[in-house]
């Protein structure tokens, strides 16, 4: 129960987090790489995948979009040879796997160890 607690306690936080980085790091990725065709149309979905208007998108669906966006920042890292990008890219999964292990703690799904 205490993972669930945590959990619950947590995520909004870490979503709300994550997606900053990542678009931190898209806005960085746009500034080395502003004609990639791939991150460009990257951009064009994540936008479309945000709601209109005042209404805040659900932070889970807009995690997930953004880690489209992560993947597509990431693509065009290794494509560019962009070093100091893939560095940034990795900085980003790390601070995403502390932000879950803070959540999960030391939780142990059985036969999972």
């Amino acid at each position: 129960m205490g993972v669930i607690e945590r959990r619950i306690e947590s995520e909004p936080r870490s979503l709300v987090a994550g997606i900053q980085e990542i678009e931190d790091l898209l806005r960085t990725a746009l500034t080395a790489h502003a004609d990639d065709p791939d991150l460009l149309e990257a951009v064009r979905t994540y936008e479309r995948a945000r709601p209109a208007g005042v209404k805040a998108a659900d932070p889970l669906s807009q995690y997930e979009a953004a880690g489209a966006v992560l993947s597509a920042v990431s693509d065009a890292a290794y494509h560019h040879s962009d070093a100091d990008l893939i560095d940034q890219v990795f900085e980003v999964h790390r601070r995403r796997f502390e932000r879950l292990s803070q959540v999960i703690g030391d939780y142990e799904a059985a036969g999972r160890t």
